[in-house]
């Protein structure tokens, strides 16, 4: 198959040199469907032609409603975590709803969300993390021991420091087990900890 996975658009390149959420989910999705035996590109939402690819897989609202007013079918995938923070009545639930009804099928990372948009198209896929990175390259026979990793962004409408992914429960789970914790991010984290901790 000839799939596609849409830029995000951010001014981010794929694959981010450092931390770059979307990007790097779509980074991860374009080597794997290569690893399976598709054909896998990367391109910009203008740039995308109707039929030109078996599957167009978008990961921001406003892209896919692009995609949409171009004919051009689509699976979405919800990134967008202040759909709920804003709610309902917000233009960025109107618009991730917008995406979700005009997409073929919908992935969403959280169960509750399934239920929050009311829509059949949405189904639940949970998010990974590639823990291959995670491995130093130069010792080929290390031996995991164990502790905590979160990957993670933290922060939510402006506040970084808004423990959106669950850092609290994280760092003491490690305390409660006595395991050593990577909590591994962009340094914007580092807003949470001198609130937090």
């Amino acid at each position: 198959m000839k799939i596609c996975q849409v830029d995000p658009g951010c001014g981010i390149p794929i694959p981010p040199p450092s931390w770059g959420a979307i990007e790097k989910i779509v980074w991860e999705f374009h080597n794997n469907l290569n690893k399976l035996g598709h054909t896998s590109q990367i391109s910009m939402a203008g740039y995308i032609q109707p039929g030109e690819y078996d599957i167009v897989h978008c990961h921001v609202a406003n892209l896919a409603n692009q995609l949409a007013e171009k004919g051009i079918p689509y699976i979405y995938q919800l990134h967008d975590h202040h759909v709920v923070h804003y709610g309902k009545e917000s233009h960025v639930y109107k618009e991730n709803l917008k995406a979700i009804e005009g997409s073929l099928i919908s992935l969403i990372p959280a169960r509750f969300l399934v239920d929050y948009f009311e829509s059949d198209k949405c189904v639940y896929f949970s998010h990974g993390v590639n823990t291959d990175e995670f491995y130093p390259k130069d010792k080929p026979n290390f031996i995991l021991q164990p502790k905590l990793l979160m990957v993670a962004n933290n922060g939510l409408g402006g506040n970084q420091a808004f423990d959106r992914k669950g850092f609290t429960y994280g760092v003491g789970l490690a305390a409660l087990n006595n395991l050593p914790i990577t909590i591994a991010g962009p340094s914007s984290n580092k807003y949470f900890f001198n609130e937090h901790l």
